[in-house]
């Protein structure tokens, strides 16, 4: 067993580039060399010991450029997600929380049977598969589906839904940008966490990227060379200034 598996490893260090696609997160992930997040790819890709590129385009077009197989991995996706086609996720790097956001001035919300009778707007696209939906629906939860999370917040200040689930990073931003009052949220609740993870295709190929992503990410992590960053993060992702 051990001799067939012996070639897969020179698949990927016969690669003239890995090339890894990311979808633009805005503040953290601008560039690739700009945000927090790309810090965080530069240092495994660095240890990793390949030539890499890293590719930053708009969500929806980074993940049709993996799915079509014109990348060898995507970088900063969730795991523990149904995807279009199989997928291998590295170890994780780094992680998010999102909240429950309420109207300026309202109660704060802790938990998901705080939404009893509510409307809750989420986002078209977003994952959600944290959220107990069966719940959602027997309580009497109201869910509003928008284009986007500012369209959700001009509602929620507008009284024409009642709560939303955000990263406090995205909806004080937001509120900023067009000119709202900042939504109330309690920093001790959060409603969901996800973590950062590379995926690659469930290939021969894929396997070793996985391997040698994944072997760079937990040595980073022995050396606490990886946490003040995946720190950094969070702490943007969850400050509410």
């Amino acid at each position: 067993m051990a001799a067939a598996e012996l070639p897969v490893k020179p698949l990927v260090l016969n690669l003239e580039t890995v090339n890894i696609v990311a979808g633009h997160y805005r503040g953290v992930l601008e560039s690739p060399k700009s945000g927090v997040l790309a810090e965080i790819h530069q240092l495994i890709a660095a240890e990793t010991g390949l030539p890499t590129s890293l590719e930053i385009s708009p969500v929806r077009r980074a993940r049709h450029t993996f799915f079509s197989g014109d990348a060898h991995g995507i970088f900063s996706v969730f795991n523990a997600v149904e995807r279009p086609m199989d997928v291998i996720y590295s170890v994780p790097f780094a992680r998010l929380s999102r909240y429950l956001f309420t109207r300026h001035g309202q109660p704060v919300l802790q938990k998901l049977s705080d939404l009893k009778g509510l409307r809750l707007g989420l986002v078209q696209g977003y994952i959600y598969n944290q959220l107990d939906m069966d719940l959602l629906a027997a309580q009497g939860t109201t869910i509003h589906w928008a284009i986007d999370q500012g369209a959700n917040l001009r509602m929620l200040s507008a009284g024409r839904i009642d709560v939303l689930v955000a990263t406090p990073y995205e909806c004080v931003m937001l509120a900023k940008a067009s000119q709202l009052p900042r939504p109330e949220y309690d920093i001790g609740s959060p409603i969901t966490h996800y973590e950062f993870v590379y995926a690659f295709h469930s290939t021969a190929q894929g396997i070793a990227l996985e391997e040698t992503f994944s072997a760079s990410i937990r040595r980073l992590e022995a050396r606490n060379k990886l946490q003040p960053l995946s720190s950094q993060f969070q702490a943007t992702m969850d400050q509410s200034d």
